[in-house]
């Protein structure tokens, strides 16, 4: 078969991580691996949001989304050019140039052109829950949903065609999951209700030390990341870290077992 290629749409730098174990596995064996981060995450969780701060942290923030691409195989990245909304709504008007305040086709017109490079089989974004109510998180997730459809359609974007792409079907479309035991952890981040039922509970303990260095490229978030560590023994912490989940959204492929090796990660995303 030819090279899959399997696609993350995520809001900021460091939400690679929920599926960091999943990327790092398609791409060990054999999936060209794309991540789009549709903000810099140049607010962060720090109190100071100066325009000089935010401009520094938001390139800190994307060497650390480069420095973790590469300690997950990941060889495609693009950032999108909007800044963080911020938490929820509640917390204040989102800023100039964020991706609150983007244009909704603007954005999906972004995302669809991206597909069309790409051609990813899957593609794995956030559900309207937002895996915990981030507003970020729910935009981009609905945006990715949209594309994911549009990308199809010769009639939508159609610039894309001069420019030398084609309509692309991609196959399956994932919202993030997260366990009973991964929401207990993070009771005080909760937002919004868990949507749909896990259909893919991934082991990916073999990549797990993947996905720790991963972590610990994202040094601005160093503390959230420590803390989570301290939550648990290191034995359950493991388990527990390994284990990653998905909603399967859109499934339009028939299953065909016989392209990809019994057990592997790739296998369960493409058409387990």
């Amino acid at each position: 078969m030819a090279t899959p290629c399997v696609m993350a749409i995520l809001a900021h730098p460091d939400d690679e991580l929920a599926i960091a174990g999943t990327l790092a596995a398609c791409a060990a064996e054999g999936a060209e691996v794309a991540l789009v981060c549709a903000t810099s995450g140049d607010l962060g969780a720090e109190e100071e949001h100066t325009p000089e701060h935010r401009e520094r942290l938001a390139e800190e923030r994307r060497e650390e989304l480069r420095c973790s691409c590469r300690r997950l195989g990941i060889r495609h990245l693009q950032i999108l050019p909007y800044g963080d909304s911020g938490w929820r709504p509640e917390h204040g008007e989102p800023p100039e140039g964020s991706l609150a305040r983007a244009s909704a086709s603007e954005v999906i017109g972004r995302l669809v052109r991206l597909i069309r490079r790409y051609r990813p089989q899957a593609v794995i974004t956030f559900g309207p829950d937002g895996l915990y109510g981030h507003r970020d998180h729910i935009a981009i997730g609905a945006y990715a949903t949209a594309a994911f459809g549009a990308a199809r359609d010769e009639t939508l974007y159609t610039a894309d065609m001069q420019a030398g792409l084609s309509p692309w079907r991609a196959r399956r479309l994932f919202f993030m999951g997260i366990s009973d035991v991964q929401r207990q952890m993070l009771m005080g981040h909760t937002g919004a209700a868990a949507v749909g039922q896990v259909t893919h509970t991934l082991d990916t303990g073999p990549h797990l030390r993947a996905k720790i260095d991963a972590a610990h490229c994202h040094e601005t978030q160093k503390a959230m990341w420590e803390q989570l560590e301290g939550l648990l023994e290191m034995e359950e912490y493991r388990r527990i870290a390994a284990t990653e989940c998905l909603m399967l959204a859109v499934d339009r492929a028939p299953a065909q077992p016989g392209e990809l090796p019994q057990g592997t990660i790739l296998r369960h995303v493409l058409v387990g």
